[in-house]
């Protein structure tokens, strides 16, 4: 990467643990690594029960088309056939699972947390932090148009985002222009590009 840039990570978690796992790496990266952004961006979360990414535009199929999986290939697979649909956008990329990828290590530390953060209290646990950050978003951001809220602090039970710089509108308002300006220097006709398909209908159609 450049200089300017910095490491996303995106996580899949449990079902009805999501919230408790984004908290707890929130704070591990404010505690230990100084809240440096640069290697460390837990920005896009989602659990096991909905692996399908509704915002089907270019923007996320390059996220998720180059996404390298550091665990659980077998999630990552099924991850990927959840989200066939940025074939539509990369027609000729296949899912990138390397040839050693690492295991989940079933550490007495790691059983101790999951039973402590188990049934009711996890459940409690989650809900609130849920809670919290969303209204700490809310209130950080009220400048924020409540759709495009939607769309970069995404949050419910199951999906968590946290993209304040807005990125999808930038990239593809960019793209137009840079559209545009080719076809009037060069003279030569470019389509508009089909940013997004919105709907499970318009995808079986294409």
């Amino acid at each position: 990467m450049d200089r300017n840039g910095d490491i996303d990570y995106f996580i899949i978690t449990e079902p009805g643990r999501l919230w408790i796992a984004r908290t707890f790496l929130v704070l591990f990266k404010k505690i230990f690594l100084l809240n440096s952004k640069k290697y460390f961006c837990v920005n896009y979360f989602i659990d096991t029960k909905q692996l399908s990414i509704p915002d089907r535009n270019l923007f996320v199929a390059t996220e998720i088309n180059f996404i390298r999986p550091m665990n659980n290939s077998a999630l990552y697979k099924s991850f990927m056939e959840a989200n066939r649909w940025v074939e539509l956008f990369y027609p000729n990329s296949t899912a990138r699972v390397p040839e050693k990828i690492s295991q989940e290590r079933n550490s007495w530390m790691k059983r101790a947390a999951e039973k402590a953060l188990g049934g009711n209290v996890g459940e409690w646990m989650d809900e609130k932090f849920l809670r919290m950050t969303l209204k700490r978003w809310k209130k950080k951001f009220p400048y924020i148009a409540e759709q495009d809220f939607e769309v970069d602090f995404r949050s419910r039970k199951h999906v968590s985002k946290h993209h304040p710089q807005g990125f999808q509108r930038k990239v593809s308002v960019e793209l137009e222009k840079r559209r545009v300006a080719l076809v009037e220097n060069a003279g030569v006709t470019i389509p508009a590009m089909r940013w997004e398909w919105t709907t499970e209908t318009e995808l079986s159609r294409s």
